[in-house]
């Protein structure tokens, strides 16, 4: 269990702001949403770093401070993220995003990344090394578009990076998620 030290309003000067991930995103905000939204666009005058997690991007975006910025968030929710904020460059393939102080992650395990990014951005590049090596994170991954599955019976992204590395030619949609692909080098599943 969290206990805070103090009020929102009590917080004046800081170095970056957190916005956990949440749901559901489909509801509209409370009226404590929008007291926070006004704290956010506050600190971000006043050149604090924000970063949301996840679906916290739908929060972030709720502030206006992300209209013409790119943006990413969880994939899963990004239909309605864009039907909600048409203004957002949202750019569902990054795993993380940065703009004018602004960043967002994609999927939960994203925050990893970003993880790494803040260690780098406030630490050094050496200590993100260290850390990502200890930790088992993959420094060089940008991309959320390998696991964004569709319905059965669609080309994934995944379906299209296994047929390109095995050298399969067939580029018929499978009509089932484990129906094997032969390629060059056996079978590998199509997602």
């Amino acid at each position: 269990m969290f206990h805070p030290d103090g009020a929102l309003e009590d917080v004046n000067q800081t170095d970056l702001i957190l916005i956990p991930a949440f749901l559901p995103v489909d509801q509209p905000l409370t009226q404590k949403a929008g007291e926070i939204s006004e704290w956010l666009i506050d600190r971000y005058r006043a050149r604090t770093n924000i970063a949301a997690m996840c679906t916290g991007t739908f929060m972030l975006a709720e502030t206006g401070l992300l209209d013409g910025k790119i943006a990413t968030t969880n994939w899963q929710f990004a239909r309605r993220f864009q039907r909600r904020y048409p203004k957002v460059h949202l750019r569902m393939d990054r795993i993380l995003t940065e703009e004018a102080r602004l960043i967002c992650t994609g999927a939960a395990t994203s925050m990893y990344n970003l993880g790494l990014h803040l260690i780098r951005s406030f630490g050094s590049e050496e200590l993100a090394s260290v850390c990502s090596k200890a930790l088992l994170v993959d420094p060089n991954r940008d991309s959320q578009s390998l696991i964004q599955f569709s319905p059965p019976g669609k080309i994934t992204a995944m379906g299209v990076y296994w047929r390109h590395r095995n050298g399969c030619r067939n580029t018929t949609p499978t009509t089932s998620p484990s129906t094997p692909l032969r390629g060059k080098q056996g079978s590998v599943p199509a997602f």
